[in-house]
């Protein structure tokens, strides 16, 4: 499932395929991601796509996606896009980014397609987030469901 592409970057839904599975199980496994979080996942890689998919069953605007580069190689990381619990339409931007997005110039050079999400019908404003604060709103323990 796709939910936004532009001329570089794709945001679509992260798979239960080998390659998305490394790719979480890498990028959720390093200290310079989980910082900004409750610390790693507490659930394998598959359960978390498991749980982003029936995120996304609810409302396909809202949820975790990855971020894939239209030339190939593995995802850059993740964007969120989350309802505000006490908001009138409101909705949260996080993103994860795996330390080689950056070395290849994508999250700068790139125009942040979630702007574009986020002003879709549905959605009345972004404001961009700390990942732990989005994690304790959304009353996860870490396992980030």
């Amino acid at each position: 499932m796709e939910l936004l592409c532009t001329d570089r970057l794709r945001l679509r839904a992260w798979t239960a395929e080998p390659g998305d599975l490394d790719r979480l199980t890498d990028l959720y496994g390093r200290e310079e991601v989980t910082r900004w979080l409750d610390g790693p996942p507490t659930v394998p890689a598959a359960e978390l796509v498991q749980c982003w998919a029936a995120v996304r069953a609810l409302d396909p605007l809202h949820g975790c996606w990855a971020i894939a580069p239209l030339d190939g190689g593995p995802p850059a990381g993740t964007v969120l896009f989350k309802p505000l619990p006490d908001g009138v339409g409101e909705v949260e931007v996080g993103w994860h980014l795996h330390r080689t997005a950056g070395a290849a110039g994508t999250p700068r050079r790139q125009p942040a397609p979630s702007s574009t999400v986020a002003s879709m019908p549905g959605s009345r404003r972004s404001a961009p987030s700390s990942g732990r604060a989005t994690s304790r709103r959304w009353g996860s323990a870490g396992g980030w469901a």
